[in-house]
């Protein structure tokens, strides 16, 4: 029977990328790699600017479908706990949340709901990332 092999596009060794052991130290940072590295920064932050730069569309822009703005900011807080999102995310997004009017107890009743769906684990990793998102203190003893 053969043997199924995986490969990878798009990722490799160009020549000369390879760091060979004694090889001198790297040399500064090219424009373009800057740049890149300037990019990779402001999305890891949730730069709203730069995410619409990326995406092509106003992200806070919750009036794009019949669902309503409250609706339309809890399904993508929902959608934030179902792929374990970054704080910074989290952040945004229950910012956008509140001004569409969105309760803090719809935020919170919005985990019951998910966790039979999306899992215990995830709304257990999300639950302090939403907490802090909503400014309480996540490090008080219970």
């Amino acid at each position: 029977m053969g043997r199924c092999v995986r490969r990878r596009r798009g990722v490799g060794w160009t020549s000369g990328s390879r760091i060979e052991r004694g090889a001198q130290a790297k040399e500064p940072p090219t424009s373009s790699e800057r740049q890149r590295e300037e990019l990779l920064r402001r999305l890891a932050l949730n730069d709203e600017s730069t995410v619409e730069t990326v995406l092509g569309a106003d992200v806070a822009n919750l009036g794009g479908s019949g669902l309503g703005a409250g609706t339309a900011a809890l399904l993508r807080l929902a959608a934030l706990v179902a792929t374990d999102s970054p704080s910074a995310t989290y952040q945004w997004a229950v910012g956008v949340a509140l001004a569409a009017g969105v309760s803090e107890d719809e935020i919170v009743d919005l985990l019951l709901v998910l966790a039979p769906i999306v899992g215990v684990a995830r709304v257990t990793a999300a639950a302090p990332e939403l907490g802090v998102a909503l400014g309480y203190d996540m490090d008080a003893e219970v």
